[in-house]
Protein backbone atom coordinates (compact mmCIF):
# COMPACT_ATOMS: atom_id res chain seq x y z
CA UNK A 1 0.00 0.00 0.00
CA UNK A 2 1.23 3.46 -0.93
CA UNK A 3 2.55 5.53 1.99
CA UNK A 4 0.10 8.33 1.20
CA UNK A 5 -2.80 5.90 1.32
CA UNK A 6 -1.58 4.55 4.66
CA UNK A 7 -1.32 8.06 6.09
CA UNK A 8 -4.79 8.94 4.85
CA UNK A 9 -6.27 5.73 6.28
CA UNK A 10 -4.57 6.39 9.59
CA UNK A 11 -5.86 9.98 9.68
CA UNK A 12 -9.42 8.90 8.85
CA UNK A 13 -9.40 6.25 11.56
CA UNK A 14 -7.86 8.56 14.15
CA UNK A 15 -10.50 11.18 13.37
CA UNK A 16 -13.25 8.60 13.73
CA UNK A 17 -11.83 7.37 17.06
CA UNK A 18 -11.73 10.96 18.31
CA UNK A 19 -15.28 11.71 17.21
CA UNK A 20 -16.67 8.47 18.61
CA UNK A 21 -15.53 9.61 22.05
CA UNK A 22 -17.49 12.83 21.65
CA UNK A 23 -20.77 11.70 20.09
CA UNK A 24 -22.79 8.75 18.80
CA UNK A 25 -21.91 7.34 15.39
CA UNK A 26 -25.25 8.49 13.99
CA UNK A 27 -24.25 12.12 14.62
CA UNK A 28 -20.84 11.96 12.94
CA UNK A 29 -20.68 13.51 9.49
CA UNK A 30 -18.18 12.96 6.71
CA UNK A 31 -17.56 16.70 6.68
CA UNK A 32 -16.44 16.91 10.31
CA UNK A 33 -14.48 13.67 10.08
CA UNK A 34 -12.68 15.01 7.01
CA UNK A 35 -11.89 18.29 8.77
CA UNK A 36 -10.35 16.51 11.73
CA UNK A 37 -8.43 14.13 9.43
CA UNK A 38 -7.30 17.14 7.41
CA UNK A 39 -8.49 15.67 4.13
CA UNK A 40 -11.10 16.61 1.55
CA UNK A 41 -14.49 14.95 1.64
CA UNK A 42 -13.67 13.66 -1.83
CA UNK A 43 -10.65 11.86 -0.38
CA UNK A 44 -12.85 10.21 2.24
CA UNK A 45 -15.24 9.04 -0.48
CA UNK A 46 -12.32 7.65 -2.47
CA UNK A 47 -11.76 5.24 0.43
CA UNK A 48 -15.28 4.65 1.83
CA UNK A 49 -18.86 5.05 0.67
CA UNK A 50 -20.17 6.18 4.06
CA UNK A 51 -19.22 6.39 7.73
CA UNK A 52 -20.97 3.05 8.16
CA UNK A 53 -18.84 1.54 5.39
CA UNK A 54 -15.76 2.61 7.36
CA UNK A 55 -17.18 1.12 10.55
CA UNK A 56 -18.07 -2.13 8.80
CA UNK A 57 -14.53 -2.42 7.47
CA UNK A 58 -13.06 -1.77 10.92
CA UNK A 59 -15.35 -4.35 12.47
CA UNK A 60 -14.38 -6.90 9.83
CA UNK A 61 -10.68 -6.28 10.48
CA UNK A 62 -11.30 -6.75 14.21
CA UNK A 63 -13.14 -10.01 13.64
CA UNK A 64 -10.35 -11.28 11.38
CA UNK A 65 -7.79 -10.41 14.04
CA UNK A 66 -9.74 -12.26 16.70
CA UNK A 67 -10.42 -15.35 14.61
CA UNK A 68 -6.74 -15.61 13.71
CA UNK A 69 -6.20 -16.44 17.39
CA UNK A 70 -8.62 -19.36 17.19
CA UNK A 71 -6.23 -21.66 15.34
CA UNK A 72 -6.27 -24.11 18.20
CA UNK A 73 -9.56 -24.01 20.07
CA UNK A 74 -8.47 -26.98 22.21
CA UNK A 75 -6.42 -24.47 24.19
CA UNK A 76 -9.73 -23.21 25.61
CA UNK A 77 -10.25 -26.62 27.23
CA UNK A 78 -6.64 -27.32 28.16
CA UNK A 79 -5.52 -23.86 29.33
CA UNK A 80 -8.55 -21.54 29.56
CA UNK A 81 -6.54 -18.87 31.36
CA UNK A 82 -4.07 -18.62 28.48
CA UNK A 83 -6.82 -18.75 25.86
CA UNK A 84 -8.85 -15.98 27.51
CA UNK A 85 -5.78 -13.79 28.05
CA UNK A 86 -4.90 -14.24 24.36
CA UNK A 87 -8.42 -13.29 23.31
CA UNK A 88 -8.44 -10.26 25.60
CA UNK A 89 -5.10 -9.15 24.16
CA UNK A 90 -6.33 -9.66 20.59
CA UNK A 91 -9.42 -7.57 21.24
CA UNK A 92 -7.52 -4.92 23.17
CA UNK A 93 -4.82 -4.26 20.61
CA UNK A 94 -7.23 -3.76 17.78
CA UNK A 95 -8.50 -0.16 18.00
CA UNK A 96 -11.66 -0.71 16.00
CA UNK A 97 -13.14 -2.65 18.90
CA UNK A 98 -13.55 0.80 20.43
CA UNK A 99 -16.12 1.61 17.79
CA UNK A 100 -18.15 -1.50 18.35
CA UNK A 101 -18.17 -1.07 22.10
CA UNK A 102 -19.42 2.48 21.98
CA UNK A 103 -21.95 2.04 19.22
CA UNK A 104 -25.52 0.87 19.45
CA UNK A 105 -24.57 -1.74 16.87
CA UNK A 106 -22.46 -3.68 19.37
CA UNK A 107 -25.00 -6.54 19.28
CA UNK A 108 -24.58 -6.68 15.50
CA UNK A 109 -20.81 -6.91 16.00
CA UNK A 110 -21.22 -9.78 18.48
CA UNK A 111 -23.43 -11.61 15.97
CA UNK A 112 -20.82 -11.13 13.22
CA UNK A 113 -18.13 -12.36 15.59
CA UNK A 114 -20.22 -15.40 16.52
CA UNK A 115 -20.70 -16.27 12.83
CA UNK A 116 -16.97 -15.91 12.20
CA UNK A 117 -16.19 -18.14 15.18
CA UNK A 118 -18.63 -20.76 13.92
CA UNK A 119 -16.91 -20.74 10.51
CA UNK A 120 -13.51 -21.25 12.14
CA UNK A 121 -14.85 -24.17 14.15
CA UNK A 122 -16.37 -25.80 11.08
CA UNK A 123 -13.00 -25.66 9.35
CA UNK A 124 -11.35 -27.37 12.32
CA UNK A 125 -13.51 -30.49 11.78
CA UNK A 126 -15.15 -30.21 15.16
CA UNK A 127 -18.11 -32.57 15.64
CA UNK A 128 -21.59 -31.14 16.15
CA UNK A 129 -21.61 -31.88 19.90
CA UNK A 130 -18.19 -30.33 20.34
CA UNK A 131 -19.13 -27.52 17.98
CA UNK A 132 -22.26 -26.53 19.90
CA UNK A 133 -20.51 -26.52 23.25
CA UNK A 134 -17.43 -24.75 21.97
CA UNK A 135 -19.38 -22.14 20.02
CA UNK A 136 -21.52 -21.34 23.06
CA UNK A 137 -18.47 -21.15 25.27
CA UNK A 138 -16.59 -18.88 22.85
CA UNK A 139 -19.53 -16.48 22.57
CA UNK A 140 -19.70 -16.41 26.38
CA UNK A 141 -15.98 -15.63 26.60
CA UNK A 142 -16.18 -12.90 23.93
CA UNK A 143 -19.16 -11.25 25.61
CA UNK A 144 -17.33 -11.37 28.94
CA UNK A 145 -14.28 -9.71 27.44
CA UNK A 146 -16.39 -7.08 25.68
CA UNK A 147 -18.18 -6.46 28.98
CA UNK A 148 -14.87 -5.92 30.75
CA UNK A 149 -13.76 -3.49 28.07
CA UNK A 150 -17.04 -1.56 28.37
CA UNK A 151 -16.76 -1.52 32.16
CA UNK A 152 -13.27 -0.06 32.01
CA UNK A 153 -14.15 2.36 29.22
CA UNK A 154 -11.64 0.69 26.92
CA UNK A 155 -8.80 0.88 29.43
CA UNK A 156 -7.08 -2.24 30.67
CA UNK A 157 -9.20 -4.57 32.73
CA UNK A 158 -7.71 -5.73 35.97
CA UNK A 159 -5.83 -9.03 35.72
CA UNK A 160 -7.95 -10.45 38.53
CA UNK A 161 -11.10 -9.82 36.46
CA UNK A 162 -9.67 -11.67 33.48
CA UNK A 163 -8.54 -14.45 35.80
CA UNK A 164 -12.04 -14.59 37.30
CA UNK A 165 -13.57 -15.13 33.86
CA UNK A 166 -10.96 -17.80 33.14
CA UNK A 167 -11.64 -19.60 36.45
CA UNK A 168 -15.37 -19.40 35.85
CA UNK A 169 -14.96 -20.87 32.37
CA UNK A 170 -12.55 -23.56 33.63
CA UNK A 171 -15.03 -24.53 36.36
CA UNK A 172 -17.85 -24.68 33.84
CA UNK A 173 -15.79 -26.80 31.47
CA UNK A 174 -14.98 -29.21 34.29
CA UNK A 175 -18.59 -29.31 35.52
CA UNK A 176 -19.86 -30.07 32.03
CA UNK A 177 -17.23 -32.78 31.55
CA UNK A 178 -15.73 -30.97 28.55
CA UNK A 179 -12.14 -30.79 29.77
CA UNK A 180 -9.55 -32.98 28.12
Amino acid sequence: MDLRVKKTEKAIRAALYQLIQEKPIEKITVRELSEIAEINKTTFYAHYDTIYDLIDRLEQETIESITEHLDDCSLLFEEPETFIQNMYSAMKIYPSIRLTLSSPSSQRFVEKLDNAIQNVLKHQNITMDQYHNLSTLLVFVMNGIIGLQKKHNLNDAQNDEIEYIAKFVKGGISALGLSK
